[in-house]
């Protein structure tokens, strides 16, 4: 039995601990999307192909404060598997990533005095990049250590690809910071059944793996838990801190905007009648602060306008709604109009998406 233990040594005061402890959860940021779809690029899934899946161009991708949804990336992945015919790309999507090469986060992780002391700080501050789940610190009836991953999303099938990159990216991380001990990760715990081709599971995670495992876990020995980090620097810490929390604060505060503009968009929607100006004062803006906004997230109101209207489609359809009524529902002047933006959305007329998703029903 693994039990969490409470954290000693972080060097985090309580009010360090708080500050920023909002969630982002299930989202991934624009620079950690693009790193990720510039791997696959390189491990043969091009990236004109994956940014299909975020409705996104590559020039977008550059906002150190937006994110987008964690589903699309899912997708994204899978898409890239069967592609390559790579069922493990997920895998070495992670292995490539290495944190150390996103933002400051590597060099933070570096800079802490043990592994003890990153693992707190992997969970505070990995939510910069992806927040899928929490980091916690756990010991076992013998006194093992582990880092386990507890993630958010609970299906663990759908959500494997996740699981398999950020387990890859930690046990990179870990064994980086762990070679001063002279000591390797014990173990790793998958929450899912052993494969049956095992060859990259053991490049990626070495030989000691236990497959449908309770948790998806890390073990350290004690030496390895102990031994100070060779690089430790208090002070480049603290400065490195500073920074990813000013990061952090800044990109919740984008998600907030991110929530309000689209559950405006909505009330507009379904009011009827949609501008700038409604949805700022549904927002309880001024014109000028939305605009300013809008400019300084990178996407402007119509692309907004149009992912909202486009979900909107989707389940106003599957309701059973016909074209007509839908147009009118997305306060659309008539249903030409909806007909150009569904041109935009599909490349292709409503009757001619109707029949080949039937299609691909049959």
């Amino acid at each position: 039995m693994i039990k969490s233990e409470s954290y000693s040594e972080t060097g985090l005061e309580p009010s360090q601990k708080n500050r920023g402890s909002g969630s982002l959860k299930m989202t991934l940021s624009h620079l950690y999307l693009q790193a990720n779809l510039n791997i696959l690029d390189k491990l043969g899934f091009p990236k004109a192909e994956s940014l299909k899946f975020f409705d996104l161009t590559d020039a977008a991708l550059n906002s150190p404060t937006e994110r987008v949804p964690l589903e699309p990336f899912v997708d994204c992945i899978n898409a890239a598997a069967n592609f390559t015919s790579d069922p493990n790309i997920a895998l070495r999507l992670g292995y490539k990533f290495r944190v150390g090469a996103f933002g400051q986060t590597g060099n933070l992780y570096a800079y802490c005095k043990t592994l003890r002391q990153v693992i707190p700080m992997n969970d505070r501050y990995q939510k910069i990049a992806i927040d899928a789940g929490r980091v916690e610190y756990m010991k076992d009836a013998s006194g093992g250590h582990f880092m386990c991953f507890r993630p958010y999303y609970a299906d663990p099938v759908r959500f494997r690809p996740i699981t398999d990159m950020i387990m890859a990216s930690y046990v990179t991380t870990y064994r980086w910071l762990t070679w001063g001990s002279g000591e390797d990760i014990l173990q790793t715990q998958l929450p899912y059944a052993r494969p049956d081709d095992m060859i990259v599971h053991t490049e990626v995670f070495g030989p000691d793996i236990i497959f449908e495992s309770e948790h998806s876990c890390l073990k350290f020995s004690d030496a390895a838990m102990l031994q100070p980090i060779t690089t430790h620097d208090p002070e480049r810490l603290m400065r490195a801190q500073v920074k990813l929390d000013k990061l952090l604060g800044l990109q919740m505060a984008g998600q907030v905007f991110e929530q309000a503009i689209e559950a405006a968009l909505k009330q507009a929607i379904d009011a009827g009648q949609v501008s700038t100006h409604i949805v700022a004062q549904r927002m309880g803006m001024s014109d000028s602060a939305l605009k300013t906004q809008l400019n300084a997230s990178g996407e402007g109101m119509r692309s907004r306008l149009d992912r909202v209207r486009k979900a909107l489609f989707i389940e106003k359809y599957e309701a059973g709604q016909s074209f007509s009524q839908i147009a009118m529902s997305l306060a659309y002047n008539d249903q030409a109009a909806m007909n150009r933006a569904f041109r935009r959305w599909y490349g292709m007329t409503p009757s001619q998406w109707r029949k080949q998703t039937t299609q691909r029903k049959t």
